[in-house]
């Protein structure tokens, strides 16, 4: 269980570097290469968001493993959507996998994975036009009606979210 808490704040604080160093690189909004560097911001998203899922996925296996009716189920290979069903088929929740089970159903952890489905299929290969021997590939961004533009999304918001829960969760783990 420890060893999840530590994969946990590991794969946060990963998360916060990679968008720090956006911020560095590619934040400044009245630079006149702002609309060019649009797929290094997007690329630095796509990181963060992996990293921040990967964090609530050891997070929820710590959560797992604390659970008396989950302790022995081999939870690593679980998907957040399913750790989400499991944890609401129990019966009796502690305070750490409610706060989880809240994240899951409509907190960041599920504005989290409808951004990583966002981010998959928003960065497909589609072939443009070709030239005389060889084809170009460029990067087709597909615009999404459920978090509008990448550009906007609460990449920071996220994060301090993943880091609170995590705070919570551990201090609670260490009080059983």
């Amino acid at each position: 269980m420890q060893e999840a808490l530590r994969l946990s704040r590991q794969q946060c604080v990963y998360a916060n570097i990679l968008w720090q160093d956006m911020l560095a690189a590619y934040g400044d909004t009245e630079s006149s290469d702002y609309w060019r560097q649009r797929a290094q911001r997007r690329a630095y998203q796509g990181a963060v968001v992996y990293h921040l899922l990967q964090a609530g996925h050891c997070l929820a296996t710590a959560v797992l493993k604390q659970l008396a009716d989950t302790r022995m189920l081999a939870t690593a290979n679980l998907s957040l959507p399913e750790i989400l069903t499991l944890l609401q088929e129990q019966s009796f929740l502690s305070a750490s996998a409610q706060t989880l089970k809240q994240a899951l159903e409509d907190g960041h952890l599920a504005a989290l994975q409808q951004a990583q489905v966002i981010f998959t299929e928003g960065a497909t290969v589609a072939p443009a036009q070709a030239s005389e021997n060889a084809q170009i590939m460029t990067i087709d961004i597909v615009k999404s009606d459920s978090l509008d533009d990448p550009d906007l999304w609460p990449v920071g918001e996220w994060i301090r979210a993943q880091q609170s829960i995590l705070d919570t969760v551990q201090a609670e783990l260490e009080e059983c």
